[in-house]
């Protein structure tokens, strides 16, 4: 049974970004699940001791587009460094994706691991404040995690890219 075909990481990132998968550490279980979208699931892990957020993107297809969507988003958030975006610690091919008996598993998943932001989401946050959430959080902090925001789109908008998808579950709290 022939294997879906892995792009090479170090062909669309920095070789320092190509990971050994082995060196990840993570538990496919809801319990070390910090979210899920329509491109994969996001886990609780670690790497070099370090505590890390580790998405797994699983490949639809083997297709020149998926490939070339792999690419595009490695190379972007490679790139990317700024205190208002989490960053990026690397990728790797999920070892646990091979088969050793010879059945395919289907396409690889690529991990994508970036620093664990401690803090959840905003929508967490706010939704833990005890009444209407923007009535209980005091002006200074709000206008904080706005200002943090933007500054984060700014630096985004500053690069040439959109993020499109702006929501209280898509930001992230360092605490």
């Amino acid at each position: 049974v022939l294997q879906p075909s892995r792009p090479s990481l170090a062909d669309v990132t920095d070789i320092d970004n190509v990971l050994d998968c082995q060196a990840l550490k993570f538990t496919r279980a809801p319990s070390h699940e910090l979210g899920a979208g329509s491109t994969g699931v996001v886990y609780r892990g670690t790497y070099q001791d370090k505590n890390v957020a580790i998405k797994c993107i699983r490949s639809a297809t083997n297709s020149l587009t998926n490939k070339d969507n792999f690419r595009r988003e490695l190379m972007l958030i490679s790139r990317l460094r700024n205190p208002h975006i989490v960053d990026f610690v690397g990728a790797a091919w999920d070892d646990a994706d091979d088969t050793s008996n010879g059945v395919d598993s289907g396409p690889p998943s690529l991990l994508l691991v970036t620093e664990l932001m401690a803090g959840g989401t905003l929508r967490s946050a706010l939704s833990s404040l005890p009444g209407k959430p923007l009535t209980c959080l005091e002006v200074r902090s709000f206008l904080n995690v706005a200002t943090q925001i933007a500054r984060g789109l700014v630096y985004l908008h500053a690069e040439g890219l959109a993020h499109r998808d702006i929501k209280s579950a898509n930001i992230l709290l360092s605490h």
